[in-house]
């Protein structure tokens, strides 16, 4: 079913999908959408549709990537925040991985805490496997090792601690999704 539709209003530049993401309480759903022609800065948008409204009402705010680039949103439950994690700026020399907020509104991205400190990950923007885990808490991201340049470790970072914890080193290069089952176990 269609939600949304204004042929009046096409788009041309941001048309990379990103990512999606749902406030279920509040009937809001998120796209984060990449501009074609910015690879190298990284520019985004991320649209909102309100889906309580008849017809389904669409805005979009400019994310301000001066300070952080993102490549996915996350939509935690417990606080009604955005969520997600940022390498920093895709020229920097050091990646630093930091935890960061998205306000669909004003588009800024706000720093909450360093998940990943330089020299030991190498910039990556497809990390995000899945979608956070409500239940626990937990936010899972692909970090790329420097050394060996050709491992990768899952880092579980908590949002109630600040905890984050990495598994061994494996090659994830030729695994492009991830599935969360809640209740499953090994």
């Amino acid at each position: 079913k269609m939600l949304y539709s204004d042929p009046t209003k096409t788009e041309d530049l941001y048309i990379n999908y990103l990512w999606a993401t749902a406030d279920t309480d509040k009937n809001m759903f998120y796209v984060l959408m990449g501009n074609e022609n910015a690879p190298d800065t990284l520019d985004a948008r991320i649209y909102t549709y309100d889906l309580n409204t008849k017809p389904v009402r669409m805005s979009y705010a400019q994310l301000d990537v001066d300070n952080y680039t993102i490549s996915s949103i996350h939509y935690y439950k417990k606080t009604g925040k955005l969520v997600t994690i940022s390498p920093g700026l895709f020229m920097d020399k050091q990646a630093t991985y930091t935890l960061v907020t998205v306000d669909p509104k004003l588009g800024l991205i706000s720093p909450m805490w360093v998940v990943a400190v330089p020299d030991r990950y190498q910039h990556y923007y497809g990390g995000d496997v899945f979608n956070l885990d409500q239940d626990n808490g937990n936010l899972y991201y692909v970090l790329r090792l420097t050394d060996p340049p050709t491992a990768d470790v899952i880092a579980t970072v908590s949002m109630e601690t600040q905890h984050v914890s990495v598994s061994s080193p494996t090659n994830l290069r030729h695994l492009h999704n991830l599935s969360f089952l809640p209740g499953v176990s090994n």
